[in-house]
């Protein structure tokens, strides 16, 4: 009984590039927006509602990043165990 892993290899590869954009997504985010100081004044508002912004535009990001990293994970190692599977009933 052979299996058909090329839908599952094609899905494994998907989520590694997923995760790949998201991390560089994250770094572009970080580089071209995120500020080094903590602004706390109140004449400082604007800058704050932009830390504010970041900060709230990183975690999503970084929550995605997170799910899809355990997806691929998940992906590989069912891939890895069933190629291994396949690999040792056929000899």
């Amino acid at each position: 009984m052979l299996l058909n892993l090329a839908p599952l290899g094609y899905a494994f590869i998907a989520a590694l590039c997923t995760v790949g954009m998201l991390a560089a997504f994250r770094r572009f985010i970080a580089s071209h927006n995120e500020d080094d100081f903590l602004h706390v004044h109140d004449g400082d508002a604007p800058l704050i509602a932009k830390q504010r912004s970041v900060a709230h535009r990183l975690e999503v990001v970084d929550r995605w990043g997170k799910a899809m990293t355990v997806l691929a994970v998940i992906l590989g190692l069912l891939f890895a165990v069933l190629h291994a599977y396949q690999a040792w009933i056929t000899t």
